[in-house]
């Protein structure tokens, strides 16, 4: 038997804008194959903050942008680089705010004027008609620059200016962009407001505390363990002795390394929810997302890594994985963000693990880990870990994804040029 969703509830955009918390359930009913629907509109209640200081990038194309710049930086000679970007915000922020409101009515002005210019064929009227023509060009590729950073579509490369696609875009992530509850550390729901800050303090100040623990090692044999690990979520357990002395043991000075981890050690987080600013957040450890010195620490770490690894397995302690008989052992491979370390299944060495290894030794493996033991089905960069004869099966997903994503809802507002761009994303 096949079920299909036959019944729909259909709404226009304004009444979607007037109830974002509507929701729509299905009733179970027992004389009848058609469920019934219940729309519930709940009317989300707006709390007017103090809106944060985003710096949008259509400012850059504006003369008095850079003048203003100029001026709050020559005003705050003597201060350091840190005080005087500072000082920068609020002027930018306040001409922002009135070239953002007066931007709609520049545009209806500018097109008003095209009406009234063109049925005049004197020179100096079809100059002016020119002139005005380009600033409205220029106005709507700002207000499409506009839309486009607001609306976080990032693969919209090219095709033609679609600001109403990028408003539907805005109202959907807003409708996403809401933290409804949270579990804390004892497994209750959180729902409150104070509660959900407090939540979020303790998990990220506790991400960010050093925590120097244990490795036991014993001895084991049998079986084969590949353990993934995300490198990319490492970068928040990088601890700052052991970063200070791999540059050590790698012969940097004393002085260039204190003055290194002082970069990294100097930083403070906050969490911005619902336009307020939680925090501050020390860390102990961590290397900071985004910082072009980053990438570049976290390879000491990982050189750090691989000279453990390749000592504990010239002491005997670990043993990596040979793909054939006589061939080399491979204990771990390094590669884009992720990481696998070949070990044997047992209690001591710790994760695909190989089909010869006992369940029992598996449910103690993954008991010491803490984790919990992957699928051969997995993915790694969009594409499944292994590949079998049945390619049509397990290649099918991509075929799905792609009528998914252009069925979706967005994707009526777009036009033909930027659903080919969508598609060929897609691919």
């Amino acid at each position: 038997m096949t079920e299909e969703k036959l019944d729909r509830i259909l709404a226009c955009e304004d009444w979607l804008n007037l109830f974002q918390g509507a929701q729509a359930h299905s009733l179970v009913v027992p004389y009848s194959d058609h469920l019934p629907l219940v729309l519930t509109p709940v009317t989300i209640p707006r709390v007017r903050r103090q809106a944060r200081f985003y710096f949008y990038n259509m400012w850059l194309r504006e003369e008095t942008c850079r003048e203003i710049f100029s001026q709050s930086w020559d005003r705050t000679v003597g201060l350091d680089t840190l005080a005087r970007v500072e000082a920068c915000a609020p002027d930018i922020s306040k001409w922002g705010r009135n070239y953002n409101r007066d931007f709609q009515r520049k545009i209806e002005h500018n097109k008003g004027r095209l009406v009234l210019l063109r049925g005049n064929r004197d020179e100096p009227w079809m100059r002016e008609y020119d002139a005005v023509e380009w600033e409205l060009l220029f106005l709507l590729e700002q207000q499409h620059s506009f839309c486009k950073q607001r609306a976080k579509e990032f693969w919209y490369q090219g095709g033609d200016v679609n600001s109403k696609y990028f408003h539907n875009s805005v109202k959907a992530r807003r409708c996403r962009n809401t933290i409804r509850r949270l579990q804390d550390e004892n497994g209750n729901w959180v729902e409150d407001e104070e509660g959900l800050d407090n939540v979020m303090l303790n998990y990220y100040t506790g991400l960010f505390t050093p925590d120097y623990g244990e490795i036991q090692e014993t001895q084991g044999r049998e079986g084969v363990v590949a353990l993934k690990h995300d490198m990319s979520k490492a970068y928040d357990w990088v601890e700052w002795e052991f970063l200070w002395a791999v540059l050590l043991k790698m012969g940097f000075g004393n002085r260039w390394v204190d003055i290194l981890l002082e970069t990294v050690s100097s930083v403070q987080y906050h969490i911005l929810h619902d336009q307020r600013h939680l925090g501050p957040i020390i860390p102990g450890r961590g290397l900071r997302q985004g910082d072009p010195l980053s990438p570049y620490l976290f390879l000491f770490v990982v050189e750090g890594l691989t000279a453990m690894i390749e000592r504990s397995m010239s002491a005997g302690r670990l043993h990596g994985v040979s793909v054939a008989r006589g061939a080399p052992s491979v204990s771990h491979l390094l590669f884009a963000d992720d990481s696998f370390l070949f070990l044997r299944a047992n209690v001591g060495e710790s994760v695909q693990m190989s089909a010869n290894v006992p369940h029992n030794i598996r449910n103690e493996v993954v008991d010491i880990l803490g984790v919990e033991e992957g699928e051969t089905s997995g993915k790694y960069l969009g594409l499944p870990s292994l590949v079998g004869r049945r390619m049509k099966a397990i290649l099918g997903f991509l075929k799905d994804r792609i009528l998914t994503k252009i069925r979706s809802w967005n994707a009526k507002f777009l036009s033909r040029a930027g659903r080919e761009v969508l598609l060929k994303n897609v691919l």
